[in-house]
């Protein structure tokens, strides 16, 4: 069952570099959404030219990776079913791993975190 996530919850960002195939290198900053217990849930970036086809295909990356996660799937468990070495989506994922196991609080506390509130609405204090 797909975790519902509150309209006001903690963020980070990360970035990291994605090496094409082709030998184009792709600067990404990736931010990582959090559930109410500091579990990843969702990420998403808006790094690439809109309308592109990169910004589509990147889009809609995040978005099956967000959806996968607020299914269960954790980021390491996504990265070890990827290709090596990494597409654009395994680098996301690769970022994240990579991150978690240098600070093994990250996500643990909201320490460090940034507040997405989407419903720009200001946060309670109470």
């Amino acid at each position: 069952m797909r975790t519902k996530l509150n309209d006001r919850r903690f963020c980070a960002n990360l970035d990291t570099q994605f090496n094409s195939a082709s030998g184009r290198s792709f600067k990404l900053t990736i931010t990582i959404g959090f559930d109410t217990g500091y579990n990843i849930k969702e990420v998403f970036c808006a790094d690439f030219k809109s309308g592109s086809d990169n910004q589509a295909t990147i889009m809609d990356a995040y978005i099956l990776l967000s959806r996968l996660l607020q299914h269960g799937d954790t980021p390491a468990d996504l990265l070890a079913s990827m290709c090596s070495p990494p597409s654009l989506i395994g680098t996301i994922c690769k970022a994240i791993v990579d991150e978690q196991r240098a600070n093994p609080l990250f996500g643990q506390t909201s320490f460090g975190l940034d507040r997405i509130d989407a419903d720009k609405a200001p946060v309670d204090q109470g």
